[in-house]
């Protein structure tokens, strides 16, 4: 037995030839071979020593856990000799990260939440569950998650409650991006947390964010931004005739960090990005009378993308996808964003 997707140590496959006398014999060449999906090989041709014994020069598990076969067999001799070795998950390979980007908060506001579950391990994780299920602070009824998969992991996306079944390959995570808003509830103080579970154990998280009664909004870090470094540059105006562009490169925002690239001055509006995986996604929020009112995270492929007004609707359009979102009014804007 061994760690899967990792060389078996210890001893390896031997065998042992021998003439009808039962005499060890020197010179005879073995192959090992093993089927797909029960490891790699190496040194898989050996040939017998003075006393008869060829072995393995390595084996490598398959990545899945389970069990692994190879077989050894000499050319004109009858029959082979058959090796298992069963793969275990390595251990605590899962990982779980949460954060909201903020250390505040207000009762109306949305919130996307950054959940990232990896495997660091050299072994497949499959049927892992994933379950985050949000404090009366939080609007679940209204809650949305996406997911975003990176070096092959499989997983969906849904509403409400964060449950999901994911496949996690070696080396590779995902990242859900859950949409919420703050409602009235019971605590000042939002604790969130997630848990995944798999073959090699559990994993959890929690995100703390305390709610207050005033932010204003218009100074860096009134809403509640974690990252409130720097000044507010004017963008210029926002109307029917004049449009906005905004520069979408994912090597200028922080990895796996949702940040403002532009906002009206008044609230109204603003535009988030976070990047993923070397990608860009975006989406618009907007204010409403009943809070904040948030697009769906979409990935955009170009580096630049205009912002536009249609009446009272918010445009963002790209090389290939368009957002909007709906505002309380039409008008000009006056907008700005952070100055790195």
């Amino acid at each position: 037995s061994g760690i899967a997707g990792q060389p078996l140590s210890g001893a390896l496959p031997s065998v042992k030839a021998t003439d009808s006398g039962g005499n060890p014999v020197a010179g005879v060449v073995i192959t090992f071979a093993a089927a797909a999906n029960n490891g790699i090989l190496s040194g898989a041709v050996q040939t017998t020593d003075g006393n008869g014994i060829a072995t393995l020069g390595g084996w490598i598990l398959d990545p899945t856990p389970g069990l692994n076969t190879l077989s050894a067999s000499a050319a004109g001799v009858t029959g082979a000799v058959t090796f298992t070795a069963t793969g275990t998950a390595a251990p605590s390979a899962l990982s779980v990260s949460i954060t909201d980007g903020r250390r505040f908060t207000k009762v109306g506001q949305a919130l996307t939440y950054t959940i990232v579950v990896a495997n660091s391990g050299t072994s497949n994780l499959t049927s892992v569950a994933v379950s985050d299920t949000l404090p009366a602070e939080l609007d679940a009824a209204g809650a949305t998650w996406q997911c975003i998969p990176v070096n092959g992991a499989v997983c969906a996306g849904g509403n409400g409650d964060l449950v999901d079944t994911i496949n996690l390959p070696a080396g590779s995570s995902v990242v859900y991006l859950l949409s919420t808003t703050v409602v009235e509830g019971p605590n000042e103080r939002i604790s969130n947390t997630v848990t995944a579970t798999g073959v090699s154990g559990t994993a959890s998280a929690t995100d703390i964010t305390d709610t207050v009664l005033f932010r204003d909004g218009f100074e860096i870090g009134g809403d509640g931004a974690q990252a409130v470094g720097g000044e507010l540059t004017d963008m210029g105006n926002l109307s029917q005739q004049t449009s906005i562009g905004l520069h979408l490169h994912a090597g200028a925002l922080g990895s796996l960090e949702v940040v403002s690239l532009a906002s009206s001055r008044d609230g109204a509006f603003r535009v988030e990005a976070i990047a993923i995986d070397g990608q860009v996604w975006l989406r618009l929020v907007a204010r409403a009378d009943t809070g904040e009112q948030a697009s769906t995270w979409t990935r955009f492929d170009g580096e630049y993308a205009m912002l536009m007004l249609d009446g009272s609707n918010l445009l963002l359009i790209g090389s290939s996808t368009e957002l909007m979102i709906a505002l309380d009014r039409g008008g000009e804007f006056s907008l700005s964003q952070p100055l790195n």
